[in-house]
């Protein structure tokens, strides 16, 4: 038997039952691998299935199955190699999950305003609005603030947006504002 046909025998037996298969089954590794094991198992498995290898291969449905494993091998060094994905995934192993599900993030930093609003109009008044109030203009800022809940008059964030900032313009324009 040839290195295509093993290559084919093994991914029609593994691409069935892929989901079945724990990140240590890909990597042929004991639960208790350290993390020096762990990368020399990914780095057999690259050297031995990475797709770029197989380009020229005549059945592009076995090449297909076999991104698809190479790329399951890929996600398990990247979990198995991160010692909090890791412990997650043996968490979730033991409760018979075979892939590491990623738990929702704590949102760091600032939220896109533009996300806030979905119609193209407010988004292009919002943009204008953010621009001035950088920049100082604040009868800007507020102005267009407004233009954009013109667009979507129910938006709780955008109401909020545009009361701030005519707050700040008015009270700048009477000698209260801050600065």
């Amino acid at each position: 038997m040839g290195r295509i046909d093993e290559l084919r025998a093994f991914v029609e037996e593994v691409h069935p039952d892929l989901d079945l298969y724990s990140y240590y089954q890909l990597l042929e590794l004991p639960p208790s691998a350290s993390s020096a094991d762990i990368r020399a198992a990914f780095y057999r498995q690259a050297a031995r299935l990475h797709p770029d290898r197989f380009a020229g291969l005549a059945d592009p449905g076995v090449r297909d199955k076999l991104v698809a494993i190479y790329a399951r091998i890929a996600e398990a060094y990247k979990v198995l190699s991160d010692g909090k994905r890791r412990a997650a995934y043996d968490a979730g192993m033991s409760q018979g999950q075979m892939r590491y599900q990623e738990v929702e993030r704590e949102k760091k930093g600032p939220q896109n305003p533009e996300d806030a609003v979905t119609k193209p109009e407010a988004k292009k008044f919002l943009r204008l609005a953010l621009t001035a109030q950088r920049a100082g203009d604040l009868k800007g800022a507020a102005m267009n603030f407004k233009f954009a809940l013109s667009y979507e008059p129910s938006n709780e964030w955008l109401q909020q947006q545009a009361a701030s900032a005519e707050a700040v313009y008015k009270a700048k324009g009477t000698g209260l504002g801050i600065r």
